[in-house]
């Protein structure tokens, strides 16, 4: 594999300072470079250095709830096995045994006392201890290879990085989500898309509704993009170290982002009467896209699968009592998978033209201070990364 040095992103090369211009001040910043969105070596980069440290949703702690309970999941093309133990504490292995490294468990979820290898019979507790060896008196003191798990607002998040910045410590500047009931809510649907088109262009297109009057007729009728009769901003846009984000507001009339706008759905009862108005959408770093809606929840996962491929996992979440409202569910599903799949072809378009030689770096649209957000702290991220880099490969 080529190096990021060989390819010509070291320290002080064009890219690099391209991504330092895209640092300044929003007023003279320009966008990324383009190959930040298809090089081979930027995604291996970001691989290793980012999505291998991160935390990532995997689950609902509603699929986990008893003790006993399993899930298997893929991170990043590793097998893992989230269980529930006796004791009700989270745990996170690899699934794979300690013997010959045999996939230990196939079905999707369930719930078990033991988990035991299909191929010796080698069996372990729900917190990765190695309990039983057939035809072996004395069991060795193993446990299987666990992974850093957290919860987190009804989510199960693991993280494949053995020495992982607590999920705490990593979030520690998020809003406060609490009037939203986070943990209370249950998953109503889910969809999971494959995007054409790099994951940071999704971030981007996220970010802002500059392209919303134009792409998105159903959202457009329904909320303004705009606030307090500035064309140019949205109301509000809040920054962190590790996320950004603003709200937009409904229209005049419209209870809820809807295929009819009308609010069927129970209303999330601790969000103050400032809020019921308003959507507040944020980006979470790297790759969690958060919407907060005064009777319902939308939380994008991205998983990226290649430079120009992204798998979108997309939950709506609602309060256990609304899961009867299956008219109104569907009514807010229908609206967002129309507007999703909107955008991810404009995210794929995008990917065709960042790819091409004419494109270029360029100014900011006054209303896109959000993604100048996430570009700049992106471009501060890989410039560390490549330091990093060319330092250890020195």
């Amino acid at each position: 594999m080529t190096s990021p040095a060989a390819a010509g992103f070291t320290p002080g090369s064009r890219f690099y300072l391209a991504l330092g211009d895209t640092r300044r001040e929003f007023e003279h910043a320009h966008t990324l470079p383009g190959a930040c969105f298809h090089d081979s070596q930027i995604f291996r980069l970001e691989q290793l250095a980012l999505f291998e440290r991160a935390w990532h949703p995997v689950a609902r702690s509603e699929d986990l709830a008893k003790p006993g309970s399993y899930r298997r999941v893929e991170l990043l093309e590793q097998p893992l096995l989230l269980t529930r133990a006796a004791d009700g504490e989270l745990h996170a292995h690899y699934n794979v045994c300690l013997h010959r490294g045999s996939r230990l468990i196939d079905e999707a979820q369930g719930e078990v006392q033991q988990i035991r290898c299909p191929y010796h019979a080698w069996c372990y507790a729900l917190d990765g201890r190695l309990t039983h060896v057939p035809r072996q008196a004395e069991v060795p003191q193993r446990r299987l290879a666990a992974v850093a798990v957290a919860e987190w607002q009804g989510y199960v998040l693991v993280n494949l990085d053995p020495s992982a910045v607590p999920l705490a410590q990593q979030w520690h500047d998020l809003p406060d989500l609490s009037p939203y009931a986070l943990p209370s809510l249950r998953l109503a649907h889910r969809e999971v898309y494959e995007v054409r088109a790099n994951w940071k262009l999704l971030c981007e297109n996220y970010s802002e509704c500059y392209h919303c009057p134009g792409s998105h007729p159903q959202l457009a009728r329904i909320s303004d993009y705009v606030g307090g009769g500035d064309q140019t901003a949205p109301a509000e846009t809040h920054f962190g170290e590790s996320f950004n984000g603003g709200p937009m507001a409904l229209r005049e009339n419209v209870g809820t982002m809807s295929m009819t706008g009308r609010s069927r759905l129970p209303s999330i009862s601790s969000v103050p009467a400032s809020d019921r108005h308003l959507v507040h959408y944020y980006v979470i770093y790297p790759n969690v896209l958060l919407s907060l809606h005064p009777d319902y929840v939308l939380l994008h996962v991205l998983t990226p699968m290649a430079p120009n491929r992204t798998r979108v996992s997309c939950d709506w979440l609602v309060l256990p009592e609304a899961l009867a409202y299956r008219e109104a569910i569907e009514d807010a599903v229908q609206f967002w998978d129309l507007t999703n799949r909107q955008d991810w072809q404009l995210c794929e378009r995008n990917q065709d033209g960042v790819r091409a030689r004419g494109y270029a770096p360029g100014p900011y649209h006054a209303s896109e201070a959000c993604v100048h957000g996430f570009d700049a702290w992106y471009a501060g991220w890989l410039q560390g990364a490549l330091q990093s880099a060319t330092t250890v490969q020195g």
